[in-house]
């Protein structure tokens, strides 16, 4: 990932490499770039109120599927940091995703701190052809999506580079969400899964 900004403006370009990727026919492939994301954003400040809008292009391993996605997000500066993401995907998958999230850093010594943070998710399909409903294919799907649980700490190397441990957990937030997700998992490894634990770490350089 990279990001170039200037008063107020970014873009951002992400990428992701598989490096044991997975499918229901093949089995075990070797190493794929899987997608590439393009954004492109401007934030600013109102008051207490902090906001960003953007454009998302998002290019995966098979063009049928790549997509666009506009987004406006408001953050109050208070208690917890209260975070309301709106998102709107204009193009494959046409639908609304909304998050509401909230945050809290932990002092743990000098300049470390631990963040942690919490988040729920709705998601609405526009047509059933988009995104199904899991128990009528004939219609759209929409109820509260997902839940994610956060934990981060971003360890300063030196001025510009640090390393930032991360660890997640996201869960279905209600049937419907629990049945979706496990049918978009029957392609890969962890098979009817519909909750996981995940992680990594993270290198930044920052100028």
């Amino acid at each position: 990932s990279a990001t170039i900004g200037y008063k107020g403006f970014s873009f951002n370009l992400w990428g992701n490499m598989d490096t044991d990727l997975w499918n229901k026919d093949n089995g075990s492939n070797p190493s794929s770039w899987t997608e590439t994301d393009m954004t492109m954003s401007y934030a600013w400040a109102m008051g207490p109120v902090s906001f960003s809008t953007g454009y998302i292009y998002y290019a995966v391993d098979n063009s049928a599927n790549n997509t666009q996605e506009v987004y406006l997000s408001a953050t109050l500066d208070t208690l917890l940091k209260p975070t309301l993401k709106i998102y709107r995907d204009i193009d494959h998958f046409a639908g609304w995703y909304v998050t509401l999230g909230v945050s809290h850093s932990v002092p743990v010594t000098g300049e470390l701190n631990l963040d942690l943070g919490a988040q729920v998710g709705y998601l609405a399909a526009d047509e059933a052809s988009s995104y199904a409903d899991p128990i009528d294919s004939s219609k759209a799907y929409g109820n509260f999506h997902d839940g994610v649980l956060s934990a981060s700490m971003k360890i300063p190397v030196n001025k510009y580079i640090a390393v930032t441990p991360q660890l997640y957990y996201s869960f279905p937030l209600s049937s419907d969400a629990k049945d979706r997700l496990q049918a978009d998992n029957l392609s890969s490894i962890v098979k009817n899964d519909a909750d996981f634990i995940y992680g990594g770490v993270s290198l930044s350089m920052a100028f």
